[in-house]
């Protein structure tokens, strides 16, 4: 499967770890690019949609249209899939309660 990032710094997080790490620890840089290494080795986002250890889910409101994809805990990415599911875009990464 395709990956795409929003922006620089995200697709600089993946490439290198040590740029994960510094953004959100050891533990959520580490898991960032397992699940994006996971995703990448994913036929399209049905294949995501029914991985169980993703929690995949779509979001509602002013976010219809984008998924969440845990990472690790209480952290995930946000993605939007492609409208024929073999590609996404990384979007964001949150802590889902802000803590």
């Amino acid at each position: 499967m395709e990956i795409d990032f929003r922006t620089n710094k995200l697709q600089k997080a993946y490439e290198k770890s040590v740029e994960a790490i510094k953004r959100w620890g050891p533990e959520v840089g580490k898991w960032y690019s397992r699940r994006l290494d996971e995703i990448d080795a994913m036929q399209d986002f049905a294949e995501v949609m029914a991985y169980p250890p993703f929690h995949t889910h779509e979001l509602t409101g002013n976010r219809k249209g984008q998924w969440t994809i845990t990472i690790i805990g209480k952290w995930r990415l946000i993605v939007v899939p492609s409208d024929n599911g073999m590609s996404l875009l990384v979007k964001e990464v949150s802590n889902h309660y802000g803590d």
